[in-house]
């Protein structure tokens, strides 16, 4: 599986301090990326979060996996 999730269903609204306390409850992340739609300058309903492991990377999706935030199901 590797450490690098794609996280998908994400609001507008959703930044990487709220995706980093989310996923930091599981373990250490070590990286976030949101890509931002160029033309409208504004952030796209995914993002990757990378977690220190692997076995970290499997905890976060059996826990998260389905969650909510900011009224969307992960």
């Amino acid at each position: 599986m590797g450490n690098k999730l794609f996280v998908g269903n994400l609001s507008k609204k959703t930044a990487e301090a709220d995706l980093r306390n989310l996923f930091g409850e599981i373990g250490r992340v070590t990286g976030i990326l949101i890509p931002v739609d160029h033309q409208s300058n504004t952030p796209k309903n995914y993002a990757y979060v990378d977690m220190e492991t692997e076995e970290l990377a499997g905890m976060a999706v059996e826990r998260l996996n389905g969650s909510k935030l900011h009224g969307r199901a992960l």
